[in-house]
């Protein structure tokens, strides 16, 4: 099974769909910040993401819309793209148990404004 880990998207959903491309594989983990800003006007939509075959698995970071994130009624936010609250584990083809684990406390949330920023 091929396999990509990465982290901090950031809602840069068109450079996630470009290496999902190029490198084609099955499983997509995300380790943090991957950018879910729902009902947001400044960011991509999830819906702009493209599997392509892939399992995109991804947990929250410390640059997501919590508040937003907590309101959600199932895990799949769109096809194939899947949140893994933090604590969850995910079993792979091969027997091996990935666990999320979330991000880190913030370091510039003194600079934002909750629920905007």
């Amino acid at each position: 099974m091929k396999v990509i880990i990465t982290g901090d998207i950031h809602n840069e959903f068109s450079k996630l769909n470009q290496l999902i491309s190029s490198k084609r594989p099955e499983l997509v983990i995300c380790c943090g910040d991957f950018g879910y800003w729902p009902d947001t006007h400044w960011a991509t939509p999830m819906s702009n993401i493209k599997p392509q075959g892939a399992k995109i698995l991804w947990c929250d970071g410390n640059h997501e819309n919590h508040w937003e994130l907590k309101k959600r009624e199932k895990d799949e936010i769109v096809p194939d793209v899947i949140y893994m609250p933090r604590g969850s584990t995910y079993t792979i083809e091969d027997g091996r148990v990935i666990m999320f684990m979330g991000g880190a406390d913030s370091i510039d949330k003194h600079q934002r404004i909750i629920g905007e920023t």
